[in-house]
């Protein structure tokens, strides 16, 4: 399965992963906050692939994420990101790709409901809020492949469960995680 690492734990029961990395831990007022902060709201897109390429370096040294297929980003839905312009995912996915020479798949994994942010609420209202809004376009593109889902922050975990219960429907597929930060 995964390493006995907090994050991993938060998973344990609710969805079958293979393995689970964040890069940062993601407590108070940090420079953590500030480089999440600058990629999500105020377009900072090469800080971004930058942040992505540094998760990437973290992955490659590890053995547990040497056998992906794929590297897909948390989408957001079209309206958020025609909103904000982009998706902060995606840069973090391209600066993996470049340094893990992974292909990477933006369109098959969609976020079909538009729900409200999630920064202020709690585990499951959270929950809640992500619950089936994510599906799969063209399930055969991931027929037995082992993708590398990727967030920029996972707090209480529920959009990656949300994410993983669309995908491990897929014949075959494993699914494992990585995340710039996750909150404590």
């Amino acid at each position: 399965m995964f390493d006995d690492n907090s994050l991993a734990r938060k998973f344990w029961g609710r969805v079958k992963l293979e393995n689970v990395a964040a890069h940062y831990k993601l407590t108070g007022n940090t420079a953590v906050k500030s480089i999440i902060h600058q990629v999500k709201y105020k377009g900072n897109m090469a800080l971004g692939v930058t942040m992505g390429e540094v998760l990437g370096a973290t992955l490659v040294k590890s053995c547990l994420f040497g056998r992906i297929d794929l590297v897909v980003p948390v989408p957001l839905h079209l309206k958020k990101k025609r909103l904000r312009g982009y998706n902060q995912c995606d840069l973090l996915v391209e600066g993996i790709s470049s340094v893990m020479g992974l292909p990477v798949s933006k369109s098959i994994l969609v976020r079909e409901k538009h729900n409200s942010t999630q920064t202020k609420k709690n585990r499951y209202e959270r929950y809640i809020n992500s619950k089936e809004i994510f599906c799969v376009k063209d399930p055969e593109v991931f027929k037995n492949k082992h993708l590398l889902l990727v967030d920029d922050v996972i707090t209480t975990g529920a959009t990656m469960e949300a994410c993983a219960g669309a995908l491990l429907e897929i014949e075959g597929l494993k699914l494992s995680v990585a995340t710039l930060a996750v909150g404590v």
